[in-house]
């Protein structure tokens, strides 16, 4: 009896462990390591509508790998599936550990966080810019990394509206790329 406890313990134990690695891997994109899309609506809008209760300001920084077709098309899928390692890992190398950073689809990525000074969105998404460039020139590809870079704030005193601020910042990412 005290054996077969004992192993029902066991099995349960590696059950939860399991079911775990599952729950991460449900969230997690496996080509770039970042959360998926599943994991923008279970963790970056959960964790911008937590720090919205708190009163926090938060923001979302919406990225669009530039030329990605022209990418795959002139150098390959294997190309392709090396910029888009490279671009996440430049985006997680470039924010605060806390940010959460989640590659939406495609060649989109979003990054979701709070602060209380205003130019550090902006210096972060210009170092961003600057890693590419260096990552571009260190690795020699045979094309330059870039982004198209949105971005938009969440005023704790307005209405939470995460599909409205994601399509703001969406069109203000597609307003860079024309200019």
């Amino acid at each position: 009896n005290m054996g077969q406890n004992l192993e029902r313990v066991r099995q349960n134990i590696v059950m939860k462990n399991m079911h775990k690695q599952l729950q991460i891997l449900s969230v997690t994109d496996p080509l770039t390591g970042v959360y998926n899309r599943m994991g923008c609506e279970q963790i970056a809008f959960p964790y911008i509508e937590k720090n919205y209760g708190e009163g926090k300001w938060s923001f979302m920084i919406f990225l669009d790998v530039n030329k990605m077709k022209v990418i795959n098309d002139s150098y390959g899928h294997e190309q392709g599936d090396l910029a888009l390692k490279l671009v996440a890992k430049c985006i997680q190398l470039s924010v605060p550990e806390e940010w959460i950073v989640a590659r939406y689809g495609g060649d989109e990525f979003l990054v979701a966080g709070t602060t209380e000074d205003d130019g550090e969105v902006n210096r972060i998404c210009e170092h961003i810019t600057e890693m590419l460039t260096k990552v571009s020139v260190e690795r020699n590809l045979p094309y330059q990394l870039s982004v198209g870079i949105g971005t938009v704030y969440i005023d704790p005193e307005e209405e939470l509206d995460l599909h409205r601020a994601l399509r703001v910042a969406d069109a203000k990412m597609y307003a860079m790329k024309k200019n």
